[in-house]
């Protein structure tokens, strides 16, 4: 009964041992999932932050929000905060703010996701573009988490409306014949372009120094000057191209053979124009002589 015993003990030693083996190897497997997932998160948090995207998440029931370490960091809020759903909301711009409203609405009660490109501003005051993604979690026909993804594309589009400036610029430019003066200005009368020798005219008629994205009417000193170009500008917002000889200036007075164009943009629509012209105060000058020579 003794030997029978230890040979059961034996047993159940070796049995012990061999589970102890299978233990430390599944934790060992443990151990290396954690530490690969534990990788993968910090990829996907290094990638995240890289892109300026973060993910969000709202329950439904509880109103209760919860914000990834990277959509705090667009916010510039500190990670202790816990904003509500209408904190949140403070956050973008009050214009785009009733358009994410309906969003959040319709997500909750028809399960319908979204994707946003909305004004913001952070906790810190510093204006981004954003692009806010929902897609709502549904079960049993109800809807009971929004979960989504919060990019800052601020520079993105910076970069897409320069591009797409240049390409309108190049193009109107293209098409317009070259001449001596080329600008450009959008609806508000405000410089997309203009040339060197534009900015040479300004300085010798109106002794000031254009520059881009301000208005040119800040740049003549005539108000005359102002009512009759901006009428001459309106007609060609309007759709017309417009031909024109006047005379401008206020320092120098000078001759223009005006020839004003529409800048459509990919949908057709007029969002400024390109005006070329030519100086020709010497030749309208030899037409006067010519005139008075005759009558005498």
């Amino acid at each position: 009964d003794v030997k029978k015993a230890q040979l059961d003990l034996q047993a159940a030693n070796q049995q012990l041992q061999a589970s102890e083996q299978q233990l430390k190897a599944a934790n060992m497997q443990l151990l290396s999932k954690r530490t690969e997932l534990e990788e993968k998160n910090q990829l996907l948090e290094d990638t995240g932050q890289m892109a300026r995207v973060g993910g969000w998440e709202v329950n439904v029931a509880s109103n209760a929000v919860l914000w990834s370490d990277e959509t705090y960091r667009i916010h510039e809020a500190s990670f202790d905060y816990e904003p509500s759903i209408d904190e949140a909301l403070t956050f973008f711009h009050p214009d785009d703010r009733p358009t994410l409203q309906k969003a959040l609405q319709k997500a909750v009660k028809t399960g319908e996701p979204y994707d946003l490109t909305l004004r913001f501003t952070t906790a810190k005051g510093k204006n981004l573009i954003t692009r806010t993604k929902c897609r709502p979690e549904v079960r049993n026909g109800k809807v009971i988490t929004l979960k989504g993804t919060f990019q800052d594309v601020t520079e993105l589009k910076k970069a897409e409306e320069e591009l797409k400036r240049k390409e309108i610029l190049l193009r109107s430019s293209v098409e317009s014949p070259v001449d001596v003066i080329i600008l450009s200005l959008d609806r508000d009368y405000c410089y997309l372009y203009f040339n060197n020798t534009h900015k040479n005219v300004m300085e010798a008629a109106y002794g000031k120094t254009p520059e881009l994205g301000k208005c040119i009417f800040d740049y003549m000193t005539s108000e005359a000057d102002i009512q009759n170009i901006k009428q001459r500008y309106d007609k060609s917002l309007k759709g017309e191209n417009v031909v024109t000889t006047d005379i401008y200036g206020d320092k120098q007075k000078s001759y223009y053979s005006i020839h004003i164009n529409p800048i459509f943009d990919e949908k057709n629509t007029i969002i400024g124009i390109t005006a070329y012209s030519y100086d020709i105060t010497d030749k309208m000058k030899a037409e006067e002589e010519r005139k008075e020579s005759e009558i005498k």
